[in-house]
């Protein structure tokens, strides 16, 4: 019974060591490397997107239907001179499934100044529904030709920008 064990024992040695041995590269070389993994999305410091929530009694009436207007720090003197600012609204309520459309669309409307970002509502005097504005602004060295910023999923993959709750 010994001499069995003993046999099977410096069979699977001997089957183990020839398995090591043909693995590795006669040249004594290391092998080629694999694929590199694709990069993470990388996040674009300078470009800033924010969210604003408007009920409809956050609406001021005007003489053109009503406004809105908010503080957003990022529209600097420089963004309102070269940079890019666009806006988008949405109805959706579940922040994972917004829909983001561009603005101007129908009589909904933004303008902005240094420090400030109003939403605009024609004819109308504010919105019946609860609505959620975003706010990306592109400072001119960031811009990138031929981006539609009218598209709010380009513009969020290529700047990386990522969603606000």
């Amino acid at each position: 019974m010994k001499k069995g064990k003993r046999i099977i024992k410096s069979v699977v040695l001997l089957f183990l060591g020839s398995i090591l041995f043909i693995s590795c590269a006669r040249d004594g070389r290391d092998g080629r490397d694999g694929f590199d993994g694709f990069d993470g999305r990388d996040g674009n410091p300078i470009v800033r997107s924010q969210t604003y929530f408007v009920s409809p009694f956050d609406w001021n009436v005007v003489s053109f239907g009503a406004e809105v207007n908010f503080i957003n720090t990022d529209i600097t003197n420089s963004v309102v001179q070269t940079g890019l600012v666009q806006a988008f609204f949405s109805l959706d309520a579940n922040p994972n499934g917004r829909r983001w459309i561009a603005l101007p669309y129908y009589d909904f409307s933004y303008s902005y100044v240094e420090g400030m970002v109003t939403f605009e509502h024609y004819e109308n005097p504010g919105s019946p529904d609860d609505l959620w504005y975003k706010v990306i602004v592109i400072p001119s060295s960031a811009k990138i030709e031929g981006l539609n910023i009218n598209d709010y999923e380009a513009v969020s993959a290529v700047y990386g920008l990522e969603e606000e709750l």
